[in-house]
């Protein structure tokens, strides 16, 4: 009986300590867009999914869509077609995010290409390109994006 206490209580402070300690020290992540072609998905449901991932891989504490929205709309700014670096620097800062995240997804021939680009904000540069290859089909697509996003 003691040991599982003891079990109990020591289970409770790591998740309390992971929760309170390990949260406060991940760099800030924002996704606005990712370009996608030709997978059957439209680019603001892939950027959800995208946001899904990133918080399922607890890495980075990342930014709220609603929040970037609110952000973004009270600075009039429109990020439709904004994947590059500079504007991506430029909305980052504008969000007081680490990192950006964009990319894009195409479907060329039989493959989908995933590309993500992890651009921080502070140094204004790429500090990390992913290009994964993947077989066309769509019932795993959201196993392909996972494993892409475990690698950013």
């Amino acid at each position: 009986m003691n040991k599982v206490i003891v079990a109990i209580a020591l289970l409770i402070g790591f998740m309390v300590g992971f929760k309170g300690g390990y949260a406060q020290n991940r760099e800030k992540i924002a996704v606005i867009g990712i370009d996608v072609k030709g997978i059957g998905i439209d680019q603001e449901t892939f950027r959800n999914m995208v946001l899904l991932e990133l918080e399922k891989a607890n890495k980075y504490e990342v930014l709220d869509r609603y929040d970037v929205g609110d952000v973004l709309s009270k600075n009039n700014v429109n990020v439709e077609g904004c994947f590059g670096k500079t504007c991506q620097v430029e909305v980052g800062k504008m969000l007081k995010a680490d990192k950006m995240l964009t990319g894009n997804v195409d479907k060329f021939g039989n493959r989908f290409i995933f590309i993500f680009r992890l651009i921080d904000v502070r140094t204004e540069s790429v500090v990390l390109t992913d290009v994964m290859e993947f077989i066309d089909q769509p019932e795993y697509l959201s196993t392909m994006l996972r494993m892409s996003i475990n690698n950013v």
